[in-house]
C-alpha cells in the first residue's frame, strides 16, 4: 500500500492524508491474539511504521490516538498528527414520527413498557462481548428489559448460543440498513462494548448510529481509551470498565427507570453529533489540507 502512495506522490508531485482508524498490529497484540515478538507482529510493525512515515499528514479519530501514536513512534512529529474524527452525513438523518416508532417496535414484538437495548455491528473478539452474556444473563428474568443484538462476525454464533434459551432476546443475522436504523431508533438505550485489555484508544464506530437514532449509551470499555471522556463531556449516557457487573448494574438500573433520563441523555447525543461529528467537519480538514502549500 504505501510503496503505491509513495509512487503516486513522487509521480503527481502529491500529498497523501492517512486516515486511521485502526492501531495495527497492536491491537492484535492487545486481545492475545499474537505477540510483540511473534513474526507476524514484527512483519506488519514494519509496514506501519512506512506507512505513517510515507504520509503526509495522518488524521486520527481521537486525541487519544494522537497521543499514543507520538508516545509509540518517536519519530512522528507533532504537527504530523491531527484530530480527524468519524462523521456522518447529518443533514440526510430522517428522525422517525412517534406513530413510526410504535409500528416498529409492535413489528419486533416490544411493547410501550419494554426497554429496549440494541447492540448492532460486528460480534468479534475486539468487542469483548462475552460481558454481554454475562449481563443477558443477570437480566434473563426482567420481563420488560429486551435485548436485541444484530450483526456478524468471529464471534457471533458463541455470543448468540449462549443467549439462545432467553426469552428477552431477540437475535438477527443481517438487517437492511433502513431497518436498522429504524429499530435502533425505536429502541431505548444502546449498547457498546470494547475488550477490556486494550492498551489502544478504540472509538467504536456504532456511537455515531446511536447519537443519530438519539438513543443514550452504555458503555462497557477498557480503562485505556478516550472514549469514556466523550461520554462524559457529551453527557449521552453511561460508560464502565468491561467486566464490572456490579457497576454496571448501578448506571444500567438508571438508565432502565428513568425515561425522562434517557430522552434527555438520547437528546445531548444528537446535539454533540451536530456539532462534531457532522461531515462537514471531515471536508473543512481535507480542503484546508489540501489547500496547505507546506504539507
Amino acid at each position: 500500500m504505501f510503496s503505491i502512495v509513495k509512487w503516486a506522490m513522487n509521480k503527481f508531485n502529491a500529498k497523501s492524508y492517512l486516515m486511521m482508524k485502526d492501531i495495527f498490529p497492536q491491537n492484535g497484540v492487545d486481545i492475545g491474539m499474537y505477540s510483540q515478538k511473534s513474526l507476524i507482529y514484527k512483519y506488519f510493525r514494519k509496514k506501519e511504521k512506512k506507512l505513517y512515515m510515507t504520509a503526509s499528514k495522518i488524521g486520527c479519530m481521537s486525541e487519544g490516538n494522537i497521543e499514543y501514536l507520538l508516545k509509540h513512534n518517536d519519530y512522528l512529529e507533532k504537527d504530523k498528527l491531527e484530530l480527524f474524527p468519524n462523521t456522518v452525513n447529518v443533514d440526510n438523518i430522517k428522525k422517525i414520527s412517534k406513530e413510526e416508532k410504535e409500528r416498529v417496535r409492535k413489528k419486533y414484538k416490544l411493547s410501550s413498557l419494554d426497554v429496549a437495548v440494541i447492540y448492532g455491528g460486528n460480534f468479534g473478539k475486539p468487542q469483548g462481548l462475552d460481558f454481554l452474556v454475562d449481563i443477558i444473563n443477570e437480566y434473563k428474568d426482567r420481563k420488560n428489559i429486551k435485548f436485541i443484538l444484530i450483526g456478524k462476525g468471529t464471534e457471533k454464533e458463541k455470543i448468540f448460543n449462549g443467549v439462545k434459551d432467553y426469552k428477552n432476546v431477540y437475535t438477527y443475522d443481517f438487517m437492511p440498513r433502513d431497518d436498522y436504523e429504524k429499530i435502533s431508533s425505536a429502541c431505548d438505550i444502546g449498547f457498546i462494548s470494547l475488550d477490556k485489555r486494550f492498551t489502544i484508544p478504540n472509538f467504536p464506530s456504532k456511537t455515531l448510529s446511536y447519537f443519530a437514532s438519539s438513543v443514550p449509551i452504555m458503555a462497557c470499555i477498557d480503562k485505556n481509551t478516550d472514549y469514556s471522556k466523550l461520554i462524559e463531556d457529551s453527557n449521552c449516557g453511561y460508560w464502565v470498565e468491561n467486566g464490572d457487573l456490579e457497576n454496571f448494574k448501578i448506571k444500567f438500573e438508571e438508565l432502565i427507570n428513568n425515561k425522562k433520563l434517557r430522552e434527555k441523555m438520547g437528546n445531548n447525543g444528537f446535539k454533540y453529533l451536530k456539532k462534531y461529528y457532522d461531515v462537514k467537519q471531515s471536508v473543512k480538514i481535507l480542503e484546508r489540507f489540501m489547500g496547505d502549500k507546506n504539507e
